[in-house]
């Protein structure tokens, strides 16, 4: 299986959500330049690209979009905050692996 850590997940759930990897970048505070390089890994490590890129604006791909669509707001939630305790971040590993699993089907179809 793919090498995807949180910070992917992350990164991966703001940009979708802003659409711009400036704001995107600015919510995580991050530099553009690593969230641009963090994308990228994770788009390596799928296999498969999860963005359209017109210009600066960056639109879900057909499979990441329907990979995604099925996501609670609360599982979204949960990949944004910043684990502060083990037990949390246990929780959200559980989570990123139910999340992660149609995504990795799809995109391989």
């Amino acid at each position: 299986m793919a090498t995807i850590n949180f910070k992917h997940l992350r990164y991966f759930w703001a940009v979708a959500k802003e659409g711009n990897l400036t704001r995107a970048a600015g919510q995580l505070h991050v530099s553009q330049s690593a969230l641009s390089e963090q994308i990228k890994q994770l788009e390596i490590e799928l296999g498969q690209p999860l963005f359209h890129r017109t210009g600066r604006t960056l639109t879900l791909t057909l499979g990441a979009g329907k990979a995604t669509a099925g996501c609670t707001c609360t599982s979204t939630k949960a990949l944004l905050l910043k684990p502060s305790a083990p037990q949390i971040a246990s929780q959200l590993r559980s989570t990123a692996a139910m999340l992660l699993e149609p995504l990795l089907q799809r995109l391989s179809s």
